[in-house]
């Protein structure tokens, strides 16, 4: 059986700034670009490049796995219909943090275990 390398404070550190404060920047830069009030074409371009950039900037430091990037497409789509649908970008932040909080809660429990609790 292979098992990963031990989990430390700093990853778990890590991994909560990837939950908590990476969604806020992420969905700001991605989607907060996105002017609602304009017409239905400006804003299917602006979603069009936004996913692209979302994809580009997850496929830097990966491998090129293709069931990867169309889960990446898929989330962006969601983030950015939800976005739309709503008008307030908060519920499209929310969507990215509930999307991240499984990994966190993962590294939680190797920690946990690492230290022995």
């Amino acid at each position: 059986m292979k098992f990963q390398p031990r989990t430390t404070l700093g990853n778990l550190i890590s991994r909560s700034g990837e939950v908590f404060i990476i969604p806020v920047i992420e969905e700001l830069f991605y989607r907060g670009t996105i002017p609602i009030n304009s017409s239905k074409l400006e804003i299917l371009i602006f979603c069009i490049i936004s996913m692209v950039l979302f994809n580009l900037a997850h496929y830097i430091g990966r491998k090129s796995d293709l069931k990867y990037h169309l889960k990446i497409t898929v989330f962006s789509i969601i983030s950015t219909l939800i976005y739309l649908y709503t008008g307030n970008l908060a519920y499209s932040i929310l969507f990215h943090v509930l999307y991240n909080l499984p990994w966190f809660f993962i590294y939680l429990r190797k920690y946990k275990y690492n230290i022995g609790l």
